[in-house]
């Protein structure tokens, strides 16, 4: 017969650790003479984000926990042990109370520090503030790996300063205003709804302060997530500093007009979904009608914004027709032209490929697995820099630098981006290849890698201006001149968005003729 002493220590080690933790947050409310108030806040923040922490890389064991709970209580009851039943409902009701205590308490802020921020051209000051954002392209973004479902805001200090110019030049005058935006890295479902942009005021005189910023609130439904902080144009000739960036869990509510919503109890999945969507419209559409009536306002005020404001009222539109996203999330999709065209002749068919992490990676040829067996890849029609700026490395460099006229220190600077773009975007990813039967001479595949949800990843590499299209136009089979052409369009597009994307933003505005390596 099951008996209590059985459950694992590991567990009850838990439990008694969460208890300690609530006591010792609880005395932190009984100052001392020798402690000051902001010193009492400092340590409560710190015992409260150690306590999210706990609760979050613990949630699994408390739920394995939990359920054996249940089952051994179960199990006595039937067995006529009425006594020890009684004695793990006690512990039940002690693992909840533990629980509750520690969730209901405030969520404590999540820092985005600069120490854990990656990005192009930002740099980390002396006074814990980051830096940089005088070209477009420059970015700092933050990887969570393991983040609360539900709504947050973007909460941070920042400082806006003009940099001495050339008081007779009028083009090397400094901005009055920045527009900025925080947006998640991902092109799965729901992540475009979390670009939010905000703006910035040149600061005059002195004293110098940081002045608060609050942006949102972001929906976040599952993990890990990227968010990248970035500036909307290039800011040459002012000084953007930014402190105390942090994820601030948004005060929960239920809409009012939403809690008469009853989801049946009914097993047609089509009458559930049509009730859960309703029940989303009403919920959001306070807040949306209120967001359009900022963005109208925005556009009166700032026309050259038309671009970010039509993207914001994109996102609207889908939270207002929840029931219009595609209900298969799970399918590789293929581009049109693989799907219409049919045929794949000179291509091996790989299926559930990986990627490997490996020294000699590049943003277009990296390490993969299939099967047990590792080979190289580099994305077919595709050139990125070489991550190293040594000059022993300029002949590797020259696709790319005459694609986009640059010098082999700037081309460095995005090979290294678009090796982490690679990187951190294919890491525990599954996906498929389409790789030629032939290998290189050093016996690398060339391939068309696709992703499920997304289809083309040289399309992302493209959007980012990462990597240029050096493919021979006209050259192949049917199918190789559809894709070539449907890339091309790709890059001629990011190259004619404003601001322009990566590598594009320091290029000459007609690109070097393309060739195939």
């Amino acid at each position: 017969m099951p008996r209590l002493s059985c459950i694992p220590k590991r567990a009850s080690t838990l439990l008694l650790s969460l208890a300690i933790l609530s006591l010792e947050t609880s005395s932190l409310h009984a100052q001392t003479p020798s402690t000051s108030a902001e010193e009492l806040q400092a340590l409560a923040n710190l015992k409260a984000l150690f306590a999210t922490q706990i609760n979050s890389q613990s949630q699994k064991l408390t739920d394995q926990y939990e359920r054996a709970l249940a089952r051994m209580e179960s199990e006595v009851a039937d067995a006529g042990d009425y006594e020890q039943a009684l004695q793990i409902k006690k512990r039940r009701d002690q693992l909840e109370q533990i629980l509750a205590s520690n969730t209901s308490s405030t969520t404590p802020a999540l820092p985005l520090t600069p120490l854990a921020a990656k990005g192009t051209g930002i740099t980390a000051s002396s006074d814990g503030s980051l830096t940089g954002w005088r070209i477009a392209s420059h970015y700092a973004e933050w990887t969570l790996t393991k983040l609360a479902p539900g709504d947050y805001f973007l909460e941070l200090d920042a400082l806006m300063t003009a940099i001495p110019t050339n008081v007779n030049d009028p083009s090397e005058e400094p901005a009055e205003t920045a527009l900025f935006e925080i947006y998640e890295v991902s092109l799965l479902a729901g992540a475009a709804d979390n670009r939010r942009s905000f703006e910035l005021s040149l600061t005059k005189g002195s004293p110098l302060e940081f002045k608060p910023q609050r942006i949102g609130p972001m929906r976040f439904a599952r993990s890990p997530i990227t968010l990248r902080l970035a500036a909307s144009k290039s800011y040459a000739f002012n000084q953007v500093q930014f402190k105390n960036i942090r994820l601030v869990p948004a005060p929960t509510s239920v809409p009012q007009t939403a809690t008469n919503i009853i989801i049946p109890p009914t097993s047609n999945v089509d009458s559930v979904r049509s009730s859960l969507a309703f029940a989303l419209e009403l919920a959001y559409k306070p807040i949306n009608d209120q967001y359009a009536d900022q963005l109208q306002e925005l556009e009166q005020r700032f026309p050259d914004w038309q671009a970010l404001l039509d993207n914001e009222k994109r996102g609207i539109e889908k939270r207002r027709s929840p029931t219009s996203k595609s209900k298969d999330t799970n399918a590789l999709h293929l581009p049109k032209p693989l799907a219409s065209l049919g045929g794949i002749s000179g291509f091996q068919d790989l299926e559930n490929v990986t990627f490997v992490n490996h020294p000699e990676n590049t943003g277009d040829r990296f390490r993969v697995s299939q099967d047990g067996r590792e080979f190289f890849i580099h994305l077919l029609w595709l050139k990125c820099a070489s991550p190293s700026s040594d000059p022993a490395s300029s002949a590797a460099n020259t696709p790319f630098n005459q694609h986009f006229g640059l010098t082999n220190e700037d081309a460095a600077l995005f090979g290294r981006a678009a090796l982490q773009f690679t990187s951190g975007y294919l890491s525990g990813r599954t996906f498929r290849l389409l790789a030629r039967n032939t290998p290189d001479s050093d016996g690398t595949l060339p391939a068309l890698l696709f992703l499920p949800d997304i289809g083309l990843f040289h399309n992302l590499l493209i959007d980012q201006g990462l990597a240029a299209f050096v493919g021979k136009m006209g050259s192949g089979g049917t199918l190789e001149r559809a894709l070539q052409h449907s890339i091309s369009d790709r890059e001629n597009e990011a190259r004619s968005r404003n601001p322009r994307p990566g590598a594009w933003a320091l290029s000459p505005t007609q690109p070097a003729e393309s060739t195939q390596p």
